[in-house]
């Protein structure tokens, strides 16, 4: 009796674990896609795997993730036409490498860049 509630225990906090992955990249993709919403140009064909529909860790180019995560975000060359005043840098708690070289990005540096730290 004691080895199967222990078991359930352990398999409850793993799925418990594994929603808050889910969750967690889902809300950190709505967010990417609420920045590519701004570009101004909507056609990238770089970007479009970016879509709701599809795995943002697995699928999107130029997003990587750990455990679930978006940790890196490289669009190098993309040609990604923007600003980065929309750009949601507290919405990515694991973000560890930004690359945005090499694209067209225009306007002010938000304030939200100071608070990134490594």
């Amino acid at each position: 009796m004691m080895v199967s509630k222990n078991f359930s225990l352990l398999q409850f906090i793993t799925l418990l674990y594994l929603f808050t992955i889910t969750f967690a990249s889902t809300e950190e993709a709505t967010t990417l896609l609420k920045w590519k919403a701004t570009f101004k140009n909507q056609n990238n064909s770089l970007l479009a795997s970016w879509k709701q529909s599809s795995d943002a860790c697995n699928d999107w180019y130029g997003v990587s993730c750990i455990n679930g995560r978006v940790n890196t975000l490289n669009i190098t060359n993309a040609s990604v036409f923007a600003t980065l005043y929309a750009f949601p840098f507290s919405s990515l708690p694991f973000l560890e490498y930004l690359d945005l070289s090499m694209n067209n990005l225009s306007g002010t540096i938000p304030p939200e860049i100071a608070k990134i730290s490594y």
